[in-house]
């Protein structure tokens, strides 16, 4: 029976040291690919950071360019009204590209991929956009635990151009004399509303 005990134990040991190997190996080959991953996180984030400062450089002094030159037209059109209409057309088509570029240069940045920067980013296009109107512009639930959740580029992309396009329509149509940007938390669910006192509209 001692014998049988023995071969036992050394058969159980033999088993233990090779789970024990097994599970090193397979927690080793873990580490090293979160390690990879991690890497490979890393080099993506500088790749964007550099790519949205190169592009905002070049776009920047192309715009700017744009610019000086459509002051010199300009100041060359003499009481020519079609051309001057033509240069205000420029203009404006600059200042929209000049938005556009900055949205994408923001979209772009590794430093905004969160919740918290998201809505800084709407909350500072609202501010923007009533500043001078007369119309009180308030945030409410913006948190400095939102600097913790982390956000895809096509998430925040998207939110943005939503609430972009939402707080246009409301400075265009509704007549309004309050608007509300309001953010709620509730686990994975986010709950963003932009509310105003507005005439509204018909839903027909």
């Amino acid at each position: 029976w001692y014998a049988y005990l023995a071969y036992a134990a050394l058969i159980a040991l033999a088993l233990y040291y090779f789970i024990r190997q097994r599970i090193y190996l397979a927690t080793r080959e873990l580490q090293m690919q979160q390690k990879i991953e991690k890497v490979k996180s890393e080099e993506r984030a500088i790749f964007r950071k550099k790519s949205a400062q190169d592009f905002h450089d070049e776009a920047g002094n192309k715009i700017t360019r744009i610019n000086l030159y459509n002051e010199l037209a300009r100041s060359e059109t003499g009481e020519n009204k079609e051309l001057q209409k033509y240069l205000d057309n420029i203009q404006k088509t600059t200042r929209e590209l000049s938005s556009g570029t900055r949205d994408f240069i923001w979209v772009m940045d590794p430093e905004k991929d969160t919740l918290f920067e998201t809505i800084l980013k709407i909350k500072d296009f609202g501010e923007s956009m009533f500043g001078d109107t007369g119309v009180a512009y308030h945030v409410k639930g913006l948190r400095e635990s939102y600097r913790e959740t982390r956000l895809s580029m096509d998430t925040r992309r998207a939110m943005l151009l939503i609430f972009k396009e939402a707080t246009n329509k409301c400075a265009k149509y509704a007549q309004a004399k309050d608007v509300t940007l309001a953010v709620d938390l509730f686990g994975k669910e986010l709950l963003i509303s932009l509310q105003d006192d507005g005439r509204g509209f018909d839903p027909e």
